[in-house]
């Protein structure tokens, strides 16, 4: 599984970027391992796949148990409705914990200011009946900031 590192102590916010390759669906799945993201000043963008979805970030340094603050969530369905989508907190082991759910192209989701990942938990998108390529931007930071 392919994780995102964010640094404790004085990080700076961390996004994610996956793009499922038209025709294709979010289907809650990690990263290639075989897929180098470009990474630049806080964007680790993974290159287009014909799935993926599950978006993790692993805590490194003083505190490992930190939790994470999402800071914003960026959907991008291609201007086009798909038949629906979920974004869940995922814990291994564990039942998904649906965060928010929809049938249009959200844009800009509002998310809850409170939305934050303890350690083990990552954040699942899926799609169902999409058609156009689809790019989701996820972007969290140390909660201790």
């Amino acid at each position: 599984m392919a994780d995102t590192v964010l640094m404790i102590g004085g990080a700076r916010p961390v996004a994610i970027r996956q793009t499922v390759t038209a025709g294709n669906q979010f289907d809650g799945t990690a990263p290639l391992t075989t897929a180098v993201p470009t990474v630049t000043s806080g964007l680790v963008d993974y290159p287009a796949a014909s799935a993926g979805g599950l978006f993790r970030w692993t805590n490194l340094g003083e505190n490992p148990y930190q939790v994470l603050r999402i800071l914003e969530i960026v959907l991008d369905f291609g201007g086009v409705a798909v038949d629906s989508w979920a974004l869940d907190i995922v814990e291994d082991g564990q039942p998904d914990n649906n965060f928010v759910e929809g049938g249009v192209d959200p844009g800009y989701l509002d998310r809850d200011p409170q939305l934050q990942l303890h350690p083990g938990q990552s954040l699942k998108l899926t799609t169902v009946g999409a058609t156009a390529e689809l790019t989701a931007t996820i972007t969290a930071v140390s909660d201790e900031n």
